[in-house]
C-alpha cells in the first residue's frame, strides 16, 4: 500500500493498525484490536500516557485512536475498568472521532453519581450534552465492565454489561457533524484499562425497524407503597435525653417525616401536634436536598419524556421524579 498520498492523521492511524497486525473494517469482517503484544506506535490525543501490555490498553490523561476515518455505521464493544486502588470509577471512550475535540464521547461515572453519560463535543460551538441515565448499580474499582455502542445514521444506542435493553437510545439531529470516524479509548484523569475491543459494521438501515426503548429502573406503584411502609415502620424519632448543659447541640441529620402539600394542603393541619403521622413519608436529610438547577437552564438535552435542563444536578433532576413517586 502506498501511503505517501494519505493525510498525516490518516497515515498514523493506518500505521498503528499495520504495526499491530489488525484487520481493517469491511462489510463482511469484524475489526478486533489485538493487545496481545506491545504496540510500536499508538495514535493518541492529549499529553497523558497510553500503552499496551499483557493484553490490555492502558490510558490516563490521553486518548488512543483506533480504526479508520471512513468508518460510519458500526457497533463498538469493549471491556474496561480502573485500577483497584483508584478512588472511583471514571471510564471514558469515544466513537466517530474526527479530531481531538470533534467526536462522540460516552462515559461511566462512578463516585457519587453512578451514571452513564453521552455527549457530542466540538464542531464550532455545537457541542451538545445528549443524555445522562442511571447505571442501576455502583461501579467498583478493579471490576471489569462491558459497554456496547451502536451508532447508525442519527441513531445511537448504549448498552451496559450484558443488558439486552439499551440504557441510552436516542437520535442526534446533528449527526451529520459527526458522521464518520474511528473509535477513541480513554480520556479520564484516572487510569483506564481496555480489553476485548471489537468493531462490527452495521448496514445504514440496521436500526430502521427497531423501536426506541430505554432500560427503566422505575418502581411500580405497589413497590413504592411497600417501600414507603417499610421506611415508615423503621423510622425512629430523635431523642434528646439531657438538656441540662448551658448549650446542647442536637444533630438533626438523618430521617425526617414529611407529607407533600398536595396530599395535605392545609398547613395548619400539618403543623398541628395532634395530627397523626403514621402515613407520613420518610426523607433523608440533607441527602434529599437538591442543588439549584438554574445556572444552565438555557441548555437542554433530549429524553424519552421531553427536553430536560442540563447542568451539575442532572443526576438529582432525573432521580427526583422517581423519588417523588414514592409518595404519590
Amino acid at each position: 500500500m502506498n501511503t505517501k498520498f494519505l493525510k498525516s492523521r490518516q497515515f498514523y492511524v493506518a500505521a498503528a493498525i499495520a504495526i499491530a497486525g489488525m484487520s481493517t473494517l469491511t462489510a463482511q469482517q469484524q475489526w478486533h484490536a489485538d493487545f496481545s503484544a506491545p504496540w510500536a506506535q499508538l495514535s493518541t490525543y492529549g499529553r497523558g500516557d497510553c500503552s499496551v501490555a499483557d493484553g490490555v490498553l492502558k490510558s490516563r490523561g490521553a486518548v488512543a485512536v483506533l480504526g479508520d476515518s471512513a468508518w460510519t455505521d458500526y457497533s463498538l464493544r469493549f471491556e474496561a475498568r480502573v485500577p483497584e486502588d483508584a478512588d472511583q470509577v471514571q471510564i471514558w471512550a469515544g466513537f466517530r472521532t474526527a479530531s481531538r475535540f470533534d467526536r462522540y464521547v460516552v462515559g461511566i461515572k462512578g463516585g457519587l453519581l453512578d451514571d452513564l453519560y453521552l455527549m457530542r463535543t466540538g464542531y464550532m460551538g455545537m457541542d451538545e450534552f445528549m443524555g445522562v441515565r442511571p447505571l442501576g448499580f455502583h461501579p467498583e474499582p478493579g471490576q471489569w465492565y462491558s459497554l456496547r455502542v451502536d451508532v447508525c445514521g442519527k441513531r445511537i444506542r448504549v448498552f451496559v454489561n450484558d443488558s439486552t435493553e439499551p440504557s441510552i437510545d436516542l437520535e442526534d439531529s446533528h449527526s451529520d457533524m459527526a458522521a464518520a470516524g474511528p473509535i477513541a479509548l480513554g480520556g479520564s484523569w484516572i487510569e483506564n484499562e481496555f480489553r476485548n475491543v471489537t468493531v462490527t459494521p452495521l448496514e445504514p438501515n440496521a436500526l430502521a425497524n427497531v423501536p426506541r426503548q430505554e432500560k427503566s429502573f422505575a418502581m411500580t406503584q405497589g413497590q413504592k407503597e411497600q417501600l414507603r411502609a417499610e421506611q415508615r415502620g423503621a423510622y425512629q424519632p430523635v431523642s434528646v435525653s439531657d438538656c441540662s448543659a448551658p448549650r446542647t447541640v442536637v444533630d438533626l441529620d438523618g430521617d425526617w417525616l414529611f407529607m407533600p402539600s398536595y396530599s395535605m394542603p392545609e398547613a395548619a393541619v400539618a403543623s398541628n401536634p395532634n395530627t397523626a403521622d403514621e402515613d407520613w413519608h420518610v426523607m433523608s436529610v440533607p441527602n434529599f436536598w437538591n442543588p439549584s438547577r438554574i445556572w444552565l437552564h438555557g441548555e437542554t438535552m433530549p429524553s424519552p419524556t421531553g427536553a430536560q435542563s442540563k447542568g451539575v444536578s442532572d443526576t438529582y433532576y432525573q432521580r427526583e421524579p422517581a423519588l417523588r413517586g414514592l409518595y404519590i
